[in-house]
């Protein structure tokens, strides 16, 4: 697997998760959605890229590039929408027409009319693993310049904004400002062999970074006002994969050296996952308060912190003092 096959697949991975996450934990915001429907077309960028990256036959390259512009074509659109939203922008004239271009671009490339953007004798190789489209039609020209026109339009609408506005809005504006800059310049280097610079697209590995910041804005700035199930998600996923992990070294190491134990060992290791789940999983809670949530508190330990405290300072009334025909004395 070549470098820009795994960026590929890291991209792909992360973007989906995100995608994932975000859709099924804030279901009824419209914002959110928009978010996801953008993470899954950089998924479908990345995971066609993978396919692009993983063979040298140029029909199959064409086809999986075909796949990947899918996600491609959509990417600043989509974008776009969710800064269109997330800015609270009224007019929507701009916002339809970079739809109806999207799916112009996507007709084009999957009907006879490929030519005009891409087809076989277009199709070149690269770096002696990849294939790219090269040279460019006039379409495909079009396309890239139109493509990084909507990307530097959105974010100069999310300049415009961050000047006008203040503390919490202004801070999530800044972080999700950044990642996207950093993610859109390093993917965006891939066009480059599209133009004869053969520059191995090692900036690739920019894709994953984006959602890794705006995971940070999330976290310390409510992006997406999906902290709490953040906090959840992440204490869960910490507390099983520090189980799991050493569980999985131990039976790899039962079967190498004693594989008549295996079935014995892997009783015992769910016996103690099962009994030390609950103390990893309030540790982990524990650190992520202290460190990473320090603003959120859950209603339940708030309620129990409460009530020790009050504890001490009320005179207990005994329960039968409730019961019918019996009078609480002042």
């Amino acid at each position: 697997m070549n470098p820009f096959a795994i960026s590929a697949l890291l991209t792909g991975l992360t973007s989906l998760f995100l995608g994932i996450f975000v859709l099924f934990k804030s279901r009824g915001s419209k914002i959110n959605k928009i978010w996801s429907v953008f993470c899954f077309s950089v998924a479908i960028w990345g995971f066609g890229s993978l396919k692009v990256a993983l063979t040298l036959d140029a029909v199959q390259a064409l086809f999986w590039w075909k796949v990947t512009y899918i996600g491609i074509i959509f990417i600043p659109i989509f974008y776009h929408h969710f800064v269109h939203e997330f800015l609270k922008i009224k007019s929507k004239i701009l916002l339809y027409s970079f739809y109806i271009y999207g799916f112009f671009y996507v007709i084009i490339e999957w009907t006879h009319l490929d030519y005009l953007f891409f087809n076989i004798n277009n199709i070149t190789l690269y770096f002696d693993s990849l294939y790219f489209v090269y040279p460019p039609t006039f379409l495909f020209l079009f396309f890239v310049f139109s493509w990084f026109g909507i990307i530097i339009y959105s974010h100069i609408e999310l300049y415009r904004a961050f000047k006008n506005s203040y503390g919490l809005g202004r801070e999530q504006i800044k972080y999700f400002f950044i990642g996207m800059v950093v993610a859109f310049a390093g993917g965006g280097t891939c066009y480059l062999p599209c133009f004869g610079v053969a520059l191995y697209p090692y900036l690739n590995f920019a894709g994953p970074f984006y959602p890794a910041v705006i995971t940070y804005a999330i976290v310390r700035h409510r992006l997406l006002d999906i902290k709490v199930v953040l906090r959840r998600s992440t204490v869960y996923l910490a507390s099983v994969l520090t189980i799991i992990l050493p569980a999985i070294f131990l039976l790899y190491f039962a079967d190498k050296h004693y594989p008549g134990l295996i079935i014995l060992v892997s009783l015992t290791a769910l016996v103690i996952g099962i009994s030390i789940f609950t103390p990893i999983r309030n540790f982990f809670y524990r650190l992520a308060n202290k460190y990473f949530f320090s603003s959120l508190y859950d209603s339940r330990e708030v309620i129990a912190s409460i009530s020790d405290k009050l504890r001490p300072t009320l005179e207990p009334i005994p329960l039968t003092s409730y019961l019918p025909g019996n009078k609480i004395e002042p």
